[in-house]
């Protein structure tokens, strides 16, 4: 072998060599290295872990926070493409609830969003609960500016509804026993149920801060059923 041929040999073998160390360094800096957190190998900050197992289990016995994650943005994120999966799955294993969220400013505890579905989704025998001690607080509200605030699909039941019965010979009857005592503004709405000739509901005032009067037009001929409604 010529030294001519022996100096190309080199050459090319070395332009070989270097160009895999280039394309080893790129794909390094186009994401992170992994670590093999398999096999009882610890997990790795800052590095892909990837293991053939189904799940890693981080366990703490001797506190009641088994793991917890800070950042200035996102202290948790999850995600999958798998249509029946979930970015997120949290399980109790007690009577306790499976996702918690705390907001300590004026911020929302649980947010949801969805670019095309439901933003939060409750499914139980009671699906969703919002509940506050303030007396001026809000249990649940609903927003729209732009369209339907609230829809309900099924039967609506108000602790605020019910039904009295004006005694035959009277005009009047009174219900009370509410909880909570009625605002400045409240409604008190009421009307005859059923088809009682001349009778009708002449007015409804209030009697005490947690009582309602209602008024026939007359006395009534028999006993007539009032339904009565209270927006507070």
């Amino acid at each position: 072998m010529s030294e001519s041929t022996t100096s190309n040999t080199r050459r090319n073998f070395l332009s070989a060599a270097v160009g895999g160390i280039a394309a080893l360094l790129a794909g390094s800096v186009a994401r992170p290295p992994s670590a093999e957190a398999d096999h009882g190998g610890s997990v790795q900050l800052g590095h892909n872990n990837q293991t053939a197992a189904v799940y890693t289990t981080i366990l703490r016995t001797d506190a009641n926070v088994a793991c917890w994650l800070a950042t200035g943005v996102d202290g948790l994120h999850g995600s999958t493409d798998d249509d029946i999966g979930y970015g997120v799955f949290a399980i109790h294993g007690g009577n306790g609830a499976a996702v918690r969220g705390w907001a300590q400013g004026s911020g929302a505890g649980l947010e949801g969003l969805s670019a095309s579905g439901v933003g939060v989704l409750g499914i139980g025998p009671i699906g969703v609960s919002g509940e506050t001690p303030e007396p001026s607080g809000i249990g649940v509200r609903a927003q729209n500016y732009n369209g339907i605030c609230l829809q309900v699909i099924g039967k609506a039941v108000f602790s605020s509804t019910g039904y009295a019965v004006v005694l035959q010979g009277r005009a009047s009857t009174t219900v009370g026993g509410f909880g909570l005592p009625f605002s400045s503004n409240a409604l008190f709405l009421a009307t005859v149920q059923g088809d009682v000739a001349g009778v009708w509901v002449r007015g409804v005032r209030k009697t005490s801060p947690t009582s309602i009067k209602i008024l026939l037009n007359k006395a009534a001929p028999s006993n007539v059923k009032v339904g009565w409604f209270i927006v507070n």
